[in-house]
């Protein structure tokens, strides 16, 4: 079977972008889909003594436990199985969540408590950092758990109960927000109706935006490409993997920017936004649009060199994706966000046309040039 000439292309500009976050991944975290590159992360004990005091360190045993951007690795010292402080290591949360944690107090909430009083301890999650804190509480408890006395047995029922409930209620969240995908994903390949989009695109801010803070960006292109799925069953690793199919593999068989049309809540909210006025548009010539185009890529191809040479990588804390996770997005970011929404209402799609970093790597992904 002969392969097109566009098929070609988009494979070529799906390998293309592959390469390109690889290298980022590998950059950035030292790791590819979990395999370690260049200098390992940790050397030697996971627990050893400084100074009298038990220092734990969980890099290594916690590898697997992922907040939003990736791992989220603790210290944790101790002095007489009692915990002095706990300190969190370089990791590839996004600041206003790491900023949130800290102003939050978590990290001290331990400080004095002995191995069985932290443990037993129930200990919330950070509202509006939820992905971050839960990371963290789970490294914690990983941590105390490696050196917990032998005649320390007690259960942790309270804990595990709130964790059971924490984790259904997570499920639940993404369960439905993977049927929203689903819908998106395959409804629009046989339904053209105007009031299914509305529909469609009002669940889609509303559901994988707001409820499930589910879209791709390049903070969860790095964590995927420096960390993979994982080898343990998650729904949130199904709602990756889904929106990455979308994104990047549906191109590949004639479905171009199907993703940015019928999932991206971004895109959906902007495109909510322009029905408040659908008569008086502002209208860009082809030229212009050109343009635009060329000047999307440039600013893109400027912010990948940044995150290669390590230079203002902050920048991908502020995709005005993160609006959706209200409380923990920036207020830079929230402002950006309102703007681009009051500027639909005149110009279609305007932060998609004139910035999107990940619309841009999306659309080489596609080999595209338009």
């Amino acid at each position: 079977m002969q392969i097109s000439r566009t098929t070609r292309r988009n494979i070529l500009g799906l390998v293309f972008i592959y390469a390109i976050m690889a290298s980022v991944a590998i950059t950035l975290n030292g790791r590819l889909f979990g395999h370690p590159y260049g200098t390992p992360t940790t050397t030697g004990d996971d627990t050893e003594v400084v100074a009298g005091s038990v220092v734990v360190n969980t890099t290594e045993m916690g590898k697997d436990i992922e907040g939003y951007g990736g791992a989220v690795p603790v210290e944790i010292y101790l002095t007489d199985l009692k915990i002095d402080s706990i300190v969190l290591l370089p990791n590839m949360e996004t600041a206003p969540f790491v900023d949130r944690v800290k102003e939050s107090g978590l990290l001290e909430s331990w400080n004095g408590k002995s191995i069985t009083e932290a443990l037993k301890a129930p200990v919330d999650a950070v509202s509006g950092a939820t992905y971050t804190s839960t990371a963290i509480i789970s490294n914690v408890r990983l941590g105390l758990e490696s050196v917990k006395p032998a005649e320390i047995q007690e259960a942790t029922a309270a804990e595990e109960e709130t964790d059971h409930q924490r984790y259904v209620n997570d499920s639940l969240k993404y369960i439905i927000a993977i049927i929203v995908a689903l819908c998106a994903a395959i409804l629009p390949i046989w339904i053209h109706n105007k009031v299914y989009r509305i529909i469609q695109q009002v669940l889609n801010v509303a559901v994988i935006g707001f409820w499930s803070g589910s879209f791709i960006n390049h903070t969860m292109m790095i964590n995927f490409m420096s960390n993979g799925l994982g080898l343990k069953f998650t729904y949130m690793g199904v709602m990756t993997l889904l929106l990455l199919i979308v994104g990047f593999i549906y191109p590949l068989f004639g479905r171009h920017r199907h993703y940015c049309a019928w999932v991206c809540p971004l895109g959906g909210l902007q495109d909510l936004a322009g029905l408040l006025n659908p008569h008086h548009k502002i209208k860009v010539s082809p030229n212009v649009a050109n343009v635009m185009n060329w000047i999307r890529r440039l600013i893109w191809a400027t912010l990948i060199v940044f995150l290669w040479f390590g230079v203002a990588t902050t920048w991908i804390d502020y995709e005005l994706f993160s609006a959706f996770i209200v409380e923990s997005a920036s207020p830079w970011v929230l402002g950006g966000a309102g703007l681009v929404v009051i500027l639909s209402i005149w110009m279609p799609r305007p932060y998609c046309r004139l910035l999107c970093p990940t619309g841009t790597m999306m659309h080489c992904a596609e080999g595209s040039t338009k």
